[in-house]
């Protein structure tokens, strides 16, 4: 069975040796934007692509105002920090996701609280939240606080893993209840829709990164989307080391050198100029993939079936009937030559990460240890 997949993969990627999990393509204008930004001698953060790129996200996403940033880190970063997060406060995150997510809340003293996912979707469960604020936490003053540690529960950061939408609406309206706010983690959704209004929009903030493994990228770099001028103005602010004023060294908080650079961003052009084609590509692959994992009984890709959903495809997982089976195919595929991985580690497996545990980990543990990427680059 282990050979025919990975057989299976290596027709899919004819004239490959080896096959990695994941490479970047560039077929489009991308050479030529950057020698454009070369000649204009505007390499840093300041130049004409930057802007264009800015546009072009607003357009895709339909999100009033975009920061861009050097990475999909630092874009949480300065969200938590614009919504004045700080240490004794929790926020709510995924134990399932990259620990990025996790890392920026401690960047600003915060606490991660981790809760449990579902498997439809691989994203935080609105129904174990929804219980837990309702039995574990009070109101104060408006806000939001954990009994057991008294901490103010101030943020979540539901997480759209893999580029599924998770069920953000939902999620929303248990954590208006609380006096929550919400940042979307869309780091690996863009293109990704709920209703075809676009991730990353449906909170106070969100963010996409395009690091050199998403499906569009600039080598490194992140935005921050919101509709929240406000919001878009302090971050924007952060982002430039807080500076007061564009021909001086005058500054009026601790700020950040976050902002993208314009060589990034005329990468990113030409790869943005190329999302619906990749995006159609990239659902070509999850059907092939699909038609093909059907015929096995033991094995399930993940797929999702909520209404109204269109996910960007971005990598495609694979779900054994348990960990040992997950852990041969891995060994297995790898020794032929074809990239394949183990999911994250859950992060609240970690010790070093100062966290507070919601109750179980039954769908994040075993949907860890039963989960294998595979190649999804097109």
């Amino acid at each position: 069975m282990y050979k025919d997949i990975v057989e299976f993969i290596k027709e899919s990627y004819p004239n490959k040796d080896k096959i990695a999990l994941y490479e970047p393509s560039f077929r489009g204008n991308e050479i030529a934007y950057l020698s454009q930004a070369i000649n204009d001698g505007y390499v840093s953060v300041h130049g004409r692509f930057l802007k264009k790129v800015e546009d072009q996200l607003k357009k895709i996403t339909s999100a009033d105002y975009v920061v861009l940033t050097n990475s999909g880190t630092s874009a949480l970063h300065l969200s938590l920090l614009a919504l004045g997060i700080t240490k004794n406060d929790e926020v709510l995150v995924p134990s399932f996701t990259y620990v990025a997510t996790s890392n920026a809340i401690s960047y600003v003293g915060a606490t991660s609280h981790f809760v449990d996912i579902e498997r439809e979707t691989l994203g935080i469960c609105p129904k174990k939240l929804k219980f837990f604020l309702e039995n574990h936490t009070e109101i104060r003053d408006e806000q939001c606080y954990n009994k057991k540690t008294n901490r103010n529960i101030r943020a979540c950061i539901p997480v759209h893993a893999f580029g599924n939408p998770c069920k953000i609406k939902e999620l929303r309206e248990v954590c208006g209840l609380y006096n929550i706010s919400i940042i979307e983690d869309a780091a690996e959704a863009l293109g990704s829709t709920i209703s075809k209004e676009h991730v990353g929009t449906f909170g106070h903030l969100g963010i996409l990164s395009f690091n050199g493994n998403k499906i569009i990228t600039s080598g490194g770099g992140g935005a921050v989307l919101t509709n929240d001028k406000k919001l878009f103005n302090q971050i924007r602010h952060l982002a430039a080391q807080a500076k007061t004023n564009s021909l001086g060294y005058d500054h009026d908080a601790l700020g950040y050198n976050y902002k993208m650079n314009n060589l990034n961003a005329a990468l990113l052009l030409a790869q943005l100029e190329q999302l619906n084609d990749k995006l159609r590509k990239k659902k070509l692959l999850h059907e092939r993939y699909k038609f093909f994992f059907d015929s096995y009984d033991q094995i399930d890709l993940c797929t999702t079936n909520q209404p109204n959903i269109t996910p960007n495809y971005w990598l495609n997982a694979l779900f054994f009937k348990d960990a040992y089976s997950r852990d041969i195919f891995v060994s297995i595929s790898n020794k032929s030559g074809v990239e394949t991985r183990k999911a994250w580690t859950p992060l609240h497996m970690f010790d070093w990460i100062d966290a507070y545990n919601d109750g179980d980990f039954n769908i994040t543990a075993s949907v860890s240890e039963q989960c294998a990427l595979l190649p999804s680059y097109i």
